[in-house]
């Protein structure tokens, strides 16, 4: 299939450029002009007879060698261009400012996230920008009718948006970063000086009204919250709603790509336009109105559902593909999966680093190079057989080929998944269909209420399909591998596809060394998590969470106020990072938890007593929302090793207390500035 995919030879140099760009990023300019440069002599050896000294006669790879490295640099300096800078605003203090609302509010617990564009602020005087910010907005009425385009002017305080403080915690610096936006800052009802509604017709303002108006069907007909935000999930791409239980029966069933609007769903809705439209298939006028019809549906719903990657990715391919047929054309799919990778990278390089687009295109890659090896290595007699059987092949064939980048993303691998997809595939192809003309047909008497109740049963179905397969023993097995591993799992998997469909001794070879290679990378990184001792005061709002891990053991004291969503964001993930496999929890008496050889102590206004005869003694004393308290009797009360300054201690106190510190020539770690305090033993 490679030979005849000539434009997978174009993403390879790409990817490699917008690789490069990001991580190393040297010299980008000198590149950009070497890479014109190399384009100008392909062209000259390309567009002359023989080539000048018949450099393309004597060397035939020149040519391929020029395209690659001209790719490259074009890639690679395009990529730097597209990375907006950081720009230089005023941090820690109020100003007045005009901001440009470029998406609708996203509902959360307390406030709506919504992304503006700093238009100008004032700081003495009128400055301009053109930054992109992430305000965080106090609920009330008036933010939930905010569209794009419409202006806002207020007074905030804009802050860098912070990285991880905690141990393989997820980088939201790093994700904000390559959606260009730097800084946040927080609204409330007293701060939003005036709202002014912006253009008039605007085609993406069109879109998200659509979208809202949609979202909202499902409310009066679901009594369920849970069975309600699955069906908007399902059938819409709205997440926002779903719950952590939900979405973790999904996850270790195997299913979760179910869960978001994806290259599955695209290809059940191009099915039912192409069923509903069977009418138009008689003429060849007819033919070219249905593909117009068609690809405005598609790409409605695309917009509809937020656009992600493995969205724009099925409907660029279905476009070509109901073009290729529409006109007698002979395609490659994978040239078109490649065509479909260079659309969506040129229009945003930055989204090759999102766990979306990785997982769409390698789960098409593992369906075109392996679905034909699973189909054709059984054979049926009976069509139901085949039909179970192909099914089963296409859903292998897609889990090996995401395998290697869901375990570096996710570190689990479910069990059930091919028994799991078998049923539930099927049944999520039924429940979208219905789901789909259930909200057209809303407002048909009847007719909407049976089939939204249709719709209502295959959501409960599928989702006791899913609590079923979740509930199995043994549903996820964690692996957790990183980048290195990765690769080396891809290499195996392609070496041994290689083989597969022509036997001989180098791709044979290639896999046992990057299987080699793999449990090289295994075994090293057991050897050195075997070795560790580490003892981790985790930065986390609400509450207190210390960790002793030695080996792939912790000890574990947490605070009885900590809320579990606040624990599974910061602390879950060293678990990951540190191996964790065993956790055994410590006590603690009034603010004192001995562990790992250490006495820590939590000094709360609640924990303050009568002096005593001699201070105390402790390697560590966190300051943990005491607010006020003389250096002297501190110092006479406690004797420590070092002093940390916890994430629930207010602002006012926090800046208290370093500047007692700081008087008095006393080192300090501030979990809510510097993160995490580590210790390696």
């Amino acid at each position: 299939m490679l030979p005849q995919s000539p434009l997978f030879r174009v993403v390879l140099p790409v990817i490699a450029g917008i690789l490069y760009a990001e991580y190393i990023n040297i010299y980008p300019d000198r590149l950009g002009i070497a890479s014109i440069l190399g384009l100008l002599i392909l062209s000259i050896l390309i567009f002359t007879e023989k080539g000048i000294f018949h450099v393309g006669l004597k060397y035939p790879g020149m040519n391929g060698f020029l395209l690659t490295f001209t790719l490259f640099g074009a890639s690679a300096f395009y990529t730097h261009v597209y990375k907006p800078v950081k720009p230089t605003l005023p941090e820690g203090k109020y100003i007045s400012a005009k901001f440009r609302i470029l998406s609708p509010p996203v509902e959360r617990e307390k406030t709506y996230r919504v992304e503006a564009r700093l238009l100008y602020y004032a700081d003495s005087i009128l400055v301009p920008s053109d930054a992109k910010v992430l305000l965080y907005v106090a609920k009330n009425s008036e933010v939930k009718r905010w569209e794009r385009t419409d202006e806002i002017t207020a007074r905030v305080r804009l802050n860098p948006v912070a990285g991880p403080k905690n141990p393989g915690e997820f980088d939201l610096q790093l994700f904000n970063r390559r959606k260009g936006i730097y800084y946040t800052g927080y609204l409330n009802a007293e701060n939003i000086l005036s709202a002014k509604k912006g253009s008039k017709f605007s085609v993406l303002k069109w879109v998200d009204r659509l979208a809202k108006y949609m979202v909202s069907i499902p409310d009066t007909y679901f009594n369920s919250p849970a069975e309600k935000a699955l069906a908007k999930a399902l059938v819409l791409g709205y997440k926002d709603d779903l719950d952590e239980e939900t979405v973790s029966r999904f996850s270790k069933s195997g299913t979760s790509h179910i869960l978001a609007v994806s290259g599955l769903h695209v290809g059940i809705l191009w099915v039912l336009i192409d069923r509903l439209l069977f009418a138009l298939n008689s003429r060849k006028l007819l033919r070219w109105l249905k593909f117009f019809i068609a690809l405005s549906v598609l790409w409605s719903y695309a917009l509809i559902t937020g656009l992600s990657p493995s969205v724009m990715r099925a409907s660029i391919m279905f476009s070509f593909f109901a073009l290729g047929s529409l006109i007698h054309a002979r395609y490659n799919s994978f040239n078109i999966l490649c065509l479909a990778s260079l659309a969506i990278l040129i229009l945003n390089p930055m989204l090759l680093f999102s766990a979306g687009f990785q997982l769409s295109f390698t789960a098409v890659a593992g369906i075109l190079f392996l679905y034909p090896l699973f189909r054709n290595a059984v054979y049926f007699r009976k069509s139901w057989q085949r039909t179970l059987w192909e099914i089963t092949s296409i859903t292998l064939s897609a889990q090996l080929g995401t395998l290697p980048v869901s375990l570096y993303w996710f570190g689990q691998f479910p069990v059930y998944f091919a028994f799991a997809n078998l049923p539930m595939v099927p049944l999520a192809g039924i429940t979208l269909n219905a789901g789909i003309l259930a909200m057209l047909l809303e407002q048909i008497p009847h007719v909407g209420i049976v089939l939204f109740h249709f719709f209502m049963l295959c959501i409960k179905l599928l989702d006791s399909m899913a609590s079923f397969f979740s509930s199995l023993p043994y549903a996820t097995v964690s692996i957790h591998i990183g980048a290195l591993e990765m690769f080396a799992l891809y290499g195996i998997i392609i070496a041994l596809t290689s083989y597969s469909l022509r036997p001989a001794f180098k791709p044979l070879f290639i896999s046992l060394l990057c299987a080699g290679m793999y449990l090289g990378w295994g075994c090293y990184d057991l050897f050195e998590k075997s070795r560790q001792e580490v003892l981790v005061i985790y930065s986390i709002k609400g509450g207190n969470v210390i960790r002793f891990q030695k080996g792939n053991k912790a000890m574990e004291w947490k605070s009885e106020t900590l809320k579990e969503k606040s624990y599974s964001f910061s602390v879950l993930p060293s678990e990951r990072e540190f191996g964790t496999d065993n956790i055994v929890s410590v006590k603690g008496y009034n603010g004192f938890v001995s562990i790992g050889g250490k006495t820590i102590v939590l000094l709360a206004q609640h924990h303050l007593k009568s002096p005593q005869n001699k201070p105390v003694q402790c390697d560590f004393l966190i300051i943990d929302g005491l607010s006020f308290l003389p250096f002297d009797k501190l110092t006479q009360s406690f004797q420590f090793s070092e002093i940390v300054i916890g994430t629930n201690t207010s602002a006012n106190s926090r800046t208290y207390w370093k500047k007692v510190f700081d008087e008095n020539g006393w080192k300090y770690w501030d979990l809510n500035e510097q993160g995490a305090r580590i210790l390696s033993y």
